[in-house]
């Protein structure tokens, strides 16, 4: 049978993503859903649609209108996944430190510089940093815009700085992985650090 410590040692090297997977899965879903009639309905449209057959256009032009706003609303689940990713690990990175590194001011472990110095290891070395940075600066473009700063761009060449954030599932799903593996490592490093 496990200890408590080794309970709550597995329990904080996982990160619980299951509700943003139900948030995707369940906005996809209404979001494809509705496009899928949409589609329909544009592909099917004829005269007979409409009071005057002289607005058949008109009526096409709306609907490939509200094709483009119902997509724009899977572009923002998009943008609110990467967030919420973010924040989670944020979170569980703020109570990890906080409860088993000495000296930090909890209010203060909002900003990344200083959470940072505070840790008994360099944050740069902990396994899938780079994705968790990447995620970091994406949120950051996010929240300040949703365009593409100087830093993300000159920090991960694949980003173009200026150009409007895209891609945002792609990257939500290529940095993942990685993702939780800084995660894991940085509760490793922190415990390996406690108990010595």
């Amino acid at each position: 049978m496990l200890s408590w410590a080794e309970v709550s040692y597995t329990f904080d090297k996982n990160l619980d993503l299951e509700e943003i997977e139900e948030f995707q899965l369940h906005l996809n879903h209404a979001v494809d859903k509705k496009m899928e009639g949409l589609q329909t309905r544009l592909d099917n449209a004829s005269e007979s649609d409409v009071e005057d057959p002289e607005r058949l256009p008109c009526y096409k032009e709306h609907l490939t209108d509200v094709i483009i706003s119902t997509y724009s609303a899977k572009l923002l689940g998009y943008e609110l996944s990467i967030i919420a990713l973010y924040k989670k690990i944020e979170i569980k990175i703020k109570q990890i430190v906080e409860s088993k590194i000495a000296g930090v001011n909890p209010k203060k472990l909002s900003d990344y510089k200083y959470m940072s110095g505070k840790l008994p290891f360099k944050v740069e070395e902990v396994q899938g940093y780079k994705s968790f940075d990447e995620l970091r600066l994406i949120n950051n473009c996010i929240k300040h815009g949703g365009v593409v700063s100087n830093v993300l761009a000159k920090d991960y060449s694949h980003w173009e700085e200026t150009e409007e954030l895209s891609g945002l599932n792609e990257a939500y799903e290529r940095l993942l992985p990685e993702v939780k593996l800084y995660v894991n490592d940085f509760v490793e490093k922190v415990y390996a650090a406690e108990s010595t």
